[in-house]
């Protein structure tokens, strides 16, 4: 049927050409495209008039007919919604221009409504409606008036089109000022948060309990860059470094056994050597236990950062300082307490106070030798210099202790205040070379000192590390003379035993202080004691305090050897646990040199003959 409508097409070119020349003139592309438009239009009416049926719709339907073809209802489609649109309304809007100029004599819109109600109801069922069907005069004359009810349509459609125009301006500008208006609101939120100063709130509660993560976060081994190492550690980690490290441990090792035996020797205390000796003790200890750990790591003996010991034999080294301390522990109180004792002048009750060495720090068993403690004196050391005796006023830091020897009922001691600045006491008494009632007195006449020879003096000093350190004293010193005699044979405290005795036991110590002696010699002047038998720094000085190897040598031995001996032990399997990885690492790295020689000598040989595989 679409043959038809070519006749029909070529009249409609015809008739319309005139009115479209001005178009033409103005646009060639919008003249081609209206062109195109308004033939397809009439081609459809055409098409569709000469089968008998009205396609056209009514102005206030949306949908065509039931029985329109569907061929007959298709525009020409555009690849894109937003085309079909605008094709569409561009179509419509020129469509109604060209309608009104090519039939002036359109009637009203309110006329095919009129038309329309005038008409019979129309049968679509019927076999009128079909193809080819013969149709009554009213759908005629509707079919006839379609271009004016067509060209209202267009019109309509324009206008539609306009307004929705003016819509989606509308839309997009109130769109614009929400976007504008939200942009503006957060600009001003941004401000006042910048300028404004506000406290951050605190609640008035307690925080909630939180544990803390038990899982440490580790890196990867993938994402941990190795620094690159220096030259010194390079060298350090190398057969050569670790030997040398070894061997500085080890050596540092046995210098610091031998430093804490003999530190404390009476020798080293004769010869002013004991505190610097024990320093270098410690500065030793702190460089075994601190610095050479860190050489340690650097020479490879150590565990690595990620843990893994390819060489684990190293393990060895790491144990020897756990066996290094109780080796030290054993040593110090084995053969370093046996140094620090001294040794014996004489044997058990065998000798005599005057063939004993002054200020040997020998230990003594004497036969002779009674220490009248009803004599004793007490001299203290004071931090500024003070008046003092009301007898002799003197102005010194050394002043009388005020010892009081009488405790006896009814004999008005007075007990002494400790003086202000107190640093240390020193309690001194006599010692004569045998017991006599006229020694046992509270006060001692010449004629019994002319009579009974003073051999010595036995001392006893303040005991702490405030008077060690010559300090104020922490807390108020009271030292004690106790002497023992017959120490090894018959033990006999002197402080309890009234009656004759004699043989002491102690120990032979240097003078005190030439202004501790000056100082004693003026109380005992003031006690009438004869000039020739006042105390001075070659008479015998002795320590009575009771020691128990004093009395048990033997005792002593055995312990010390005892410690000696697990000291000894402990310290030859540190020794062992440290040097065995040299050893074997030595011969380790050998095996490996020798190995990386062989597979350079192969990849020498193996280069000259190459071939290429696939």
């Amino acid at each position: 049927m679409r043959w038809l409508a070519l006749p029909i097409l070529l009249v409609a070119v015809q008739h319309q050409a005139p009115k479209l020349i001005p178009h033409l003139a103005s646009s060639a592309s919008e003249w081609a495209e209206e062109l195109y438009l308004q033939v397809t239009h009439w081609a459809q009416h055409a098409v569709v008039t000469t089968a008998g049926v009205n396609l056209q719709p009514e102005p206030d339907m949306e949908k065509p007919s039931q029985g329109a073809p569907e061929d007959s209802l298709k525009l020409p489609l555009a690849r894109d919604e937003r085309e079909i649109d605008a094709q569409q309304r561009l179509s419509a809007r020129r469509y109604a221009e060209a309608a009104r100029q090519r039939e002036p004599d359109i009637l009203p819109l309110e006329q095919p409504d009129e038309i329309r109600r005038s008409m019979p109801p129309l049968d679509r069922s019927g076999p009128e409606m079909r193809c080819g069907a013969a149709l009554p005069p009213e759908s005629r004359l509707v079919t006839r008036r379609a271009p004016s009810a067509r060209a209202r349509a267009g019109v309509r459609v324009a206008d539609e089109s306009s307004s929705s125009e003016d819509e989606e301006t509308r839309i997009k500008k109130e769109n614009q000022k929400k976007q504008d208006a939200y942009r503006q609101k957060t600009i001003d939120m941004e401000l006042s948060k910048l300028t404004g100063i506000k406290g951050v709130p605190v609640p008035n509660r307690p925080a909630a309990p939180q544990s803390p993560g038990r899982t440490k976060k580790v890196i990867p081994n993938d994402f941990l860059v190795a620094k690159p190492k220096s030259a010194l550690e390079r060298s350090l980690n190398s057969t050569l470094g670790r030997a040398l490290t070894i061997i500085v441990m080890s050596l540092n090792y046995v210098l610091l056994v031998v430093l804490t035996i003999s530190w404390n020797a009476p020798e080293r205390w004769l010869a002013g050597q004991a505190l610097p000796l024990a320093a270098a003790a410690a500065l030793v200890a702190t460089h075994l236990y601190t610095a050479v750990p860190v050489l340690s790591s650097y020479s490879g003996l150590m565990v690595s950062e990620t843990g893994v010991d390819w060489k684990p034999y190293f393990v060895s080294y790491r144990l020897s300082y756990f066996t290094s301390v109780p080796g030290l522990f054993f040593m110090y109180f084995g053969p370093g307490e046996r140094a620090a004792f001294g040794t014996a002048e004489g044997g058990v009750e065998d000798i005599s106070l005057t063939e004993l060495s002054q200020g040997s720090y020998k230990y003594f068993r004497a036969n002779d030798g009674f220490v009248a403690l009803n004599l004793t004196k007490g001299v203290t050391e004071t931090l500024q210099k003070t008046t003092h005796s009301s007898n002799v006023p003197r102005l010194s830091r050394y002043r009388d202790a005020e010892v009081v020897n009488n405790r006896e009922p009814f004999s008005n001691e007075v007990e002494p205040t400790v003086p202000p600045g107190f640093m240390e006491t020193y309690r001194i008494s006599p010692v004569f070379l045998a017991w006599a009632p006229c020694t046992t007195r509270y006060r001692i006449s010449a004629g019994c000192l002319n009579q009974n020879q003073v051999v010595g003096w036995a001392v006893a000093t303040s005991r702490s590390l405030c008077t060690n350190l010559r300090m104020v004293s922490c807390r108020e010193q009271d030292p004690l003379l106790d002497p023992i005699y017959h120490c090894a044979t018959n033990p006999v405290s002197g402080k309890d035993f009234k009656g004759p005795i004699q043989g002491i036991c102690g120990r032979s110590v240097p003078p005190p202080t030439v202004e501790v002696i000056d100082e004693l010699s003026a109380l005992l002047l003031l006690d009438g004691w004869p000039e020739n038998r006042l105390p001075n720094v070659t008479h015998g000085w002795y320590d009575v305090w009771p020691e128990a190897c004093i009395q048990d040598a033997t005792a002593c031995d055995s312990q010390w050897n005892t410690m000696e001996m697990l000291g000894l032990g402990f310290s030859g399997l540190t020794l062992v646990l440290a040097t065995l990885p040299l050893f074997i690492d030595c011969a380790t790295d050998a095996r490996i040199r020798q190995a990386m020689e062989f597979q350079e000598e192969v990849k020498n040989r193996n280069k000259k003959g190459a071939t290429i595989m696939f």
